[in-house]
């Protein structure tokens, strides 16, 4: 199967657009060189905040990788951002945690830290290869 982007366009992994938000530098740098050595664009932000400048900055993504507690905004609060500007935005969520927090969604990726390349490039094809996400609703919204 093809990667595709969120408009659902087939993707070679170079032209797949990745932005990793991760608040720790070395598990940041450590994930970038994998996705950069298996021929990802790979964009790296600090925290969610940063994260929200370089999407505005880069214009469009495919895929969505953030850390879940990160300090000032969640990935779970970036992740509802992102799905606003990008509707049909792939996500995967990595957290230190061994549960994701509660407010996860069951149909995004979520990575228990420490994983494995194999396992995050694994997670990066099924997500990129998965149905577009679209921006969560919330009760009152759905009747």
């Amino acid at each position: 199967m093809y990667n595709t982007n969120h408009d659902g366009r087939a993707l070679a992994p170079f032209e797949t657009s990745i932005l990793l938000v991760e608040d720790e530098a070395p598990i940041r740098v450590l994930m970038g060189h994998i996705l950069n050595a298996a021929g990802y664009r790979v964009h790296m932000a600090t925290d969610g905040y940063d994260a929200l400048r370089k999407l505005a900055d880069i214009g469009s993504i495919d895929l969505l990788i953030t850390d879940l507690a990160m300090p000032g905004m969640t990935g779970v609060q970036v992740v509802r951002h992102a799905l606003e500007i990008l509707p049909g935005l792939r996500v995967i969520y990595a957290t230190g945690s061994q549960d994701c927090f509660p407010e996860t969604r069951v149909d995004i990726t979520c990575l228990t830290k420490p994983f494995t390349p194999a396992e995050l490039l694994n997670a990066v094809v099924a997500a990129l290869n998965a149905a577009p996400h679209a921006v969560p609703t919330s009760p009152a919204e759905s009747s």
